[in-house]
């Protein structure tokens, strides 16, 4: 997650990361070797935030597409302010334009 938590990151989108989760399967091609191949992939993509309070410095990690789901369905989580929803939404529509990938499920 690298440059995920620098406080130098100016725009939200540059904030997005995702975490990953690959099941692999190991067989055998036509000409009998044995390869191993991803099987599925599964990505839930994150959204990192960051709040100043008392001298301290608070990250968190939120589930971009369930708190998005939460946030339309009028149930704003209890961890994410009314401008990290907002952020989130927006987030939300620009991974759906630019990240998703086919062959990929997203939770």
């Amino acid at each position: 997650m690298g440059n995920l938590t620098s406080s130098g990151l100016i725009f939200s989108i540059q904030r997005l990361s995702a975490i990953a989760q690959i099941t692999i399967e190991c067989g055998f091609n036509s000409e009998g070797k044995r390869v191993v191949r991803p099987a599925e992939v599964t990505l839930m993509p994150v959204v990192h935030f960051f709040k100043n309070s008392e001298g301290l410095r608070t990250h968190s990690l939120f589930p971009l597409f369930e708190y998005a789901r939460r946030i339309r369905a009028g149930d704003l989580p209890e961890d994410c302010s009314g401008a990290e929803g907002r952020k989130l939404l927006k987030l939300e529509r620009q991974y759906r334009r630019y990240f998703l990938q086919k062959g990929i499920k997203y939770i």
